[in-house]
């Protein structure tokens, strides 16, 4: 009767777990997905404001050359660099607008890490748990099998 017990213990424990290492396997597709997204946002952030910017720069510099034998040089030449300086300030906000999206990823992220842990610790507690299901019925076994008397 007794190893009965045990054994339906044993099998709910490790239904238990089954069940826990399903959801950290769904967790780090999760998470997986989530760095996937940071990386592919990031990378194309980081081309889209390199390529406004060098944009913004060689328009600058195309406007500087052509104007440097002008009268009135000084005046395109401040009206230039505040087009320029108007461009590089909508680019930086264009960033830090994408930047707040990626930071809103990395909570998701953080809080997919807590959840891991979370369960990492749920499954330590069920493996160890299990151990000393199964060292008592070993016990249980040994002291159940009959013993013969010698002399």
């Amino acid at each position: 009767m007794g190893y009965a017990l045990f054994t339906a213990r044993k099998l709910s424990l490790t239904a238990r777990l089954n069940a826990c290492n399903a959801q950290l396997m769904l967790n780090a597709d999760k998470a997986n997905t989530i760095t996937n997204s940071i990386f592919q946002q990031q990378s194309a952030i980081n081309l889209q404001s390199s390529t406004q910017s060098q944009a913004a720069y060689q328009e600058y510099a195309d406007i500087i050359s052509s104007s440097q034998e002008q009268d009135d040089y000084d005046k395109v030449a401040r009206t230039a660099k505040a087009n320029l300086d108007a461009k590089l300030s909508s680019i930086s906000l264009f960033t830090q607008m994408n930047d707040v999206q990626i930071q809103k990823l990395n909570q998701q992220q953080n809080l997919l890490d807590l959840e891991r842990q979370r369960l990492e610790t749920q499954l330590n507690a069920y493996q160890s748990e299990l151990e000393k299901v199964e060292k008592a019925e070993e016990t249980a076994i040994k002291n159940s099998a009959p013993k013969f008397g010698g002399s």
